[in-house]
């Protein structure tokens, strides 16, 4: 007799249904969320004053480099200050109580933002999961729209204005009597094609101005810098310590300063004639002890020197001898002139300069 062959019992279609519901929903929680449910990375929030450019699942990162999500973002109450909560994996730690948290965008002028954590000093004391770092810790982002807010009405007229009078400047035409005053380079060009031509001289400009910094160093960079500093604050303490006598030397420095304006017609004269300009102020002359109505410029210096040369105090002192130079063989311009003659050639100019260079070196009269 056959046996009869048990059968366990027979599922459901609703109960495969189910399962199958249930695993796919599964697959899409993995599938998006990659988490493994019921646990957790470190957590650690940070209090911004306010957080509307960042969302969950914004990147956190250290130096650059993603070390974990924004988890969620909630409102404090009371305040428009938000409490952020990131997940980090093990690469972010360990995290130290000075930590701080910047939000920045991640390109520019777009709206994606990232955390920018820095984790703090290893001296401070580590944060454990689930603890806050500060608002006094944390930045927030300046955007536009916050900036032309903080302007009153006033200030938002005046900045229009401002920016209509620059594009005016930059872009208009030059009348004929501005193009008449103006460079013949710049002529019949607006301001902002003029400064697009200086654009072109910048290169070679800069490459002088660097090489003045670099000479500004000195030959010990290391020290030159600072034995300046040093001398200019003991110059200061100097001339703190003296400032009567300070005071009078720039009350005499603008009589001479008058002086020389109200003579200027014979100081123009003497610049251009050396010793041979003729000074016909007889006041001005009888002011130095002259007692002339006209001479030579040449003269008048000889007067003073003579009147030096009487004063037992500054006989013999060590400018004497090369002023007599001066007034006995003429200025250094006279003297170049000289010994270049009237039509030089290249050779002759170069030959003089290298004599004139040597008495430079040897502090010694050219001519």
């Amino acid at each position: 007799m056959a046996r009869s062959r048990r059968h366990g019992p027979r599922r459901s279609n609703v109960f495969i249904g189910s399962m199958a519901a249930i695993f796919a929903a599964l697959l899409l929680f993995f599938g998006f969320t990659k988490d493994v449910p019921f646990t957790h990375g470190f957590l650690v929030k940070a209090q911004f004053e306010s957080a509307n450019s960042i969302r969950p699942n914004s990147p956190v990162r250290i130096a650059g480099v993603e070390v974990g999500k924004v988890k969620s973002v909630e409102g404090v109450e009371g305040s428009n200050a938000a409490l952020l909560t990131m997940e980090l994996n093990d690469s972010a730690l360990p995290l130290h109580e000075d930590a701080t948290a910047k939000i920045r965008p991640r390109i520019f002028l777009e709206g994606n933002f990232f955390v920018d954590l820095k984790p703090g000093t290893p001296s401070a004391p580590k944060l454990d999961s689930g603890d806050t770092i500060k608002i006094s810790q944390t930045a927030s982002p300046v955007q536009l729209d916050e900036v032309l807010t903080s302007l009153q009405s006033d200030s938002r007229e005046d900045l229009k204005a401002l920016l209509t009078g620059l594009n005016t400047a930059l872009n208009s035409e030059p009348t004929a009597e501005e193009d008449a005053e103006s460079s013949p380079l710049a002529r019949g060009q607006t301001a902002a094609e003029s400064f697009n031509d200086a654009l072109d001289d910048i290169p070679a400009a800069e490459q002088s101005s660097a090489q003045v910094f670099e000479a500004l160093l000195g030959t010990e960079p290391g020290r030159d810098v600072a034995r300046l500093i040093r001398g200019t604050a003991n110059t200061a303490d100097e001339l703190d310590r003296y400032e009567g006598e300070l005071q009078d030397l720039i009350t005499n420095l603008n009589l001479t300063t008058a002086t020389f304006a109200s003579e200027s017609t014979n100081l123009r004269a003497t610049i251009r004639g050396a010793e041979d300009a003729i000074i016909d102020d007889a006041g001005y002359l009888r002011a130095l002890g002259i007692c002339a109505d006209r001479c030579s410029a040449g003269d008048v210096w000889r007067a003073l020197l003579d009147a030096c040369a009487r004063d037992a105090r500054l006989a013999g002192a060590w400018w004497q001898p090369a002023l007599d130079a001066i007034l006995a063989r003429g200025p250094l311009a006279r003297r170049i002139l000289r010994a270049t003659g009237e039509r030089p050639s290249r050779r002759k100019l170069r030959d003089v300069y290298e004599v004139l260079c040597d008495c430079l070196r040897d502090d010694r009269m050219f001519g």
